[in-house]
């Protein structure tokens, strides 16, 4: 019975939800980019809790931080596909846009996060773009691990003040 009943929780909410979902049509291209988007946000999560493995860094707050990220990625790809699809002429090229826009942004923090863990050519990668980065890279090169990962241990509690 407890079954029979977890099915039907949310039932007019899973239905308000579904059915306008499966009435979107969306071409090839989208539904990869909507693909990549998931699987480069699950690699960042993945990510993530490894430098969380690593470093003894867990909270809750950084688990939100994803669903929030999820959630902000999904309305903004919403709002873009809705404005794509009444002027596909003039704004047929922004979901693209957008979509790789998000792809990037996600590889970068990727690219961070093995760059924390310790990984040199992410690192060097990085350095370019972000100074404690290019001091990670620095410690590296002449193989200072305690710098290292003080540096790592910084950048972490920075990003953990941004928010």
């Amino acid at each position: 019975m407890k079954t029979l009943a977890s099915i039907f929780k949310y039932f007019w909410a899973k239905v308000l939800i579904a059915f306008p979902l499966c009435c979107i049509p969306l071409n090839n291209q989208q539904i990869k980019i909507i693909w990549g988007i998931i699987l480069i946000v699950i690699l960042d999560f993945l990510l993530g809790v490894w430098v969380a493995i690593k470093y003894k860094e867990f909270s809750s707050y950084r688990f939100g931080r994803t669903t929030k990220k999820v959630g902000m990625y999904g309305l903004a790809m919403t709002s873009v596909y809705v404005l794509s699809s009444v002027e596909p002429e003039a704004f047929g090229w922004a979901f693209r846009a957008l979509g790789v826009f998000i792809i990037l942004t996600e590889v970068i923090s990727n690219f961070e996060k093995l760059g924390i863990i310790g990984m040199k050519f992410p690192t060097r990668i990085i350095s370019v773009l972000n100074k404690d980065y290019n001091d990670m890279q620095k410690m590296s090169d002449n193989d200072d691990e305690a710098g290292r990962r003080s540096v790592a241990k910084g950048i972490i509690d920075k990003r953990n003040r941004q928010g």
